[in-house]
């Protein structure tokens, strides 16, 4: 097994454990209201606002956009994407084993 198909693997188990840990997360909310509510974990929220100021600086407004769009995306869907490349690097690169 690769390196690239290891990190892949590494990638797609914490992106479905993300994924299953909003799920429950919003299960368990709904002992105290009526409503289900299912809350992404974004990257932004993980670093946290300030290390995106940058954002507003860019003078092109169509990549200012993509590059807010980027950093609001979920955290789970930047960890699929992430094992999705390794993956691709792993098929295009892998071993070859000829017989």
């Amino acid at each position: 097994m690769s390196v690239f198909s290891l990190l892949g693997i590494c990638f797609l188990v914490m992106g479905l454990g993300l994924f299953g840990y909003q799920g429950l997360s919003a299960f368990l909310d709904l002992g105290t209201s009526d409503e289900f509510v299912y809350g992404n974990i974004k990257l932004i929220d993980i670093l946290g606002d300030g290390m995106f100021t940058w954002i507003d600086g860019i003078s092109s407004p169509s990549i200012q956009s993509f590059a807010e769009t980027l950093v609001n995306a979920p955290a789970a869907v930047w960890l699929l994407g992430a094992a999705l490349f390794c993956f691709l690097i792993h098929a295009f690169r892998g071993t070859k084993h000829i017989r």
